[in-house]
Formats: C-alpha cells, sequence, structure tokens
C-alpha cells in the first residue's frame, strides 16, 4: 500500500522510496476542475493540466506514468483504499 504524508504532501512506494511531492500552489479542491470525456482524470483550467486519479492506481503505475510524464498532476483523496496516512519522512 502506497503511504502518503498531509503535511510534506509527499507520495512513496510501499518501500517508503518517494513517488512524487505534490506542488501546485493553486489550492483548488476536486470538485473544481472539469471531467475529461472517457477518463477519470480531470481537467485544471486555470494551469490547462491533466490531473491524474490515484484511486485505483498502484505505485507501479504511478512511477510508469510520472517516468514519462514527470510534471503531471495527481490527485490524492483521504481515505482512498489504495494508500494509507503516515508521517514517514524521506
Amino acid at each position: 500500500m502506497m503511504q502518503f504524508n498531509p503535511i510534506t504532501k509527499e507520495l512513496f512506494d510501499e518501500e517508503g522510496r518517494l513517488i512524487k511531492r505534490l506542488e501546485c500552489q493553486l489550492n483548488k479542491q476536486w470538485d473544481e476542475f472539469g471531467h475529461l470525456h472517457g477518463t477519470k482524470n480531470r481537467l485544471c483550467t486555470s494551469c490547462d493540466s491533466e490531473i491524474m486519479e490515484t484511486m485505483f492506481e498502484t505505485s507501479e503505475s504511478l512511477r510508469s506514468h510520472l517516468k514519462s510524464h514527470p510534471n503531471a498532476c495527481i490527485h490524492i483523496h483521504v481515505g482512498q483504499k489504495n494508500i494509507r496516512l503516515t508521517h514517514h519522512v524521506g
């Protein structure tokens, strides 16, 4: 299970290795983003970026996506079943 530190906004894999630090300065809510037809992802019209929904992703699938899209935006819901909250510091 992946681990998310809500204080540092860092997402780690099962081994404790950093996957991504969430760094959006816009501080928007998930409901503010537009839906992308045919996908679970959303679109930020402020920066024209696609936001990847992580609810059903694995650390491997996220790493693969971020390898080819290192500046990609991701969204984490507190309480989603594939992530547990932690105070882990990398």
